[in-house]
């Protein structure tokens, strides 16, 4: 979807299967990362490639997740409509233009946190930059609508299905950053990092400042779903 939206060929995805395939054999981590990469070749020649590389999967990822992390929020300087009727801006596009996030991580890190939390002009809450936000509102479970531009995450997704399937109340929508103030639990959702519990939120205290106990059975379910089953 995001090659379609920025004019890129269309992906060769049996291409793609068998580097990922001959790339994961050579692999002698347990767990690691795979990026998969589509580009249009150099200098757009329509020559398109597919890249897979491989790192190894940081190893404090679970002790992040049991101790919650720290947000901020930093605003985009713009609004949502503005965002959406501007191509350029590659609303909800998976790209490797990550200067940005990137920068915003960083800005979060000197402020002390530990992730950032992208809004628009009007402070409304879009998206991490590499992770899908969400939180506890009484007793449900609510996230930033994709039409408001944020990336639709492939682990968003799957955790809308398995809040579902704990019964879960869930709600996609428009919230401003106060909502999170007042949340009962918070949390981001990505591939890598799976899911991760926030403690504070622009120094509001999220809960009792210790990561809540919805994030724990999601994660677990998480888990499950990502575990192949035994070959019979």
């Amino acid at each position: 979807e995001s090659a379609k939206r920025i004019g890129l060929p269309d992906v060769d995805k049996a291409e793609i299967q068998k580097l990922v395939t001959e790339t994961l054999n050579s692999v002698t981590h347990e767990n690691v990362v795979l990026r998969v990469y589509w580009t249009p070749g150099r200098e757009r020649e329509l020559n398109p490639q597919a890249l897979v590389l491989v790192s190894e999967l940081p190893n404090d990822l679970d002790l992040t997740r049991e101790n919650g992390i720290k947000l901020i929020s930093l605003s985009l300087g713009i609004s949502t409509a503005e965002r959406l009727s501007s191509p350029w801006m590659l609303a909800g596009v998976k790209s490797t233009s990550y200067a940005v996030n990137m920068a915003a991580e960083a800005e979060a890190q000197r402020r002390g946190a530990n992730d950032a939390i992208f809004l628009d002009s009007s402070s409304q809450v879009l998206e991490c930059p590499v992770s899908n936000v969400w939180w506890l509102y009484k007793d449900t479970l609510e996230t930033p609508s994709l039409d408001l531009g944020i990336l639709a995450g492939v682990t968003r997704a799957e955790v809308l299905r398995l809040a579902q399937k704990l019964n879960l109340k869930v709600t996609e929508g428009s919230w401003n950053i106060n909502r999170l103030y007042n949340a009962d639990e918070v949390f981001t959702s990505s591939s890598i990092r799976e899911l991760m519990p926030a403690v504070s939120v622009d120094g509001n205290t999220i809960g009792n400042g210790t990561p809540g106990s919805l994030v724990p059975k999601l994660q677990e379910e998480l888990r499950r779903a990502a575990t192949p089953s035994p070959i019979r």
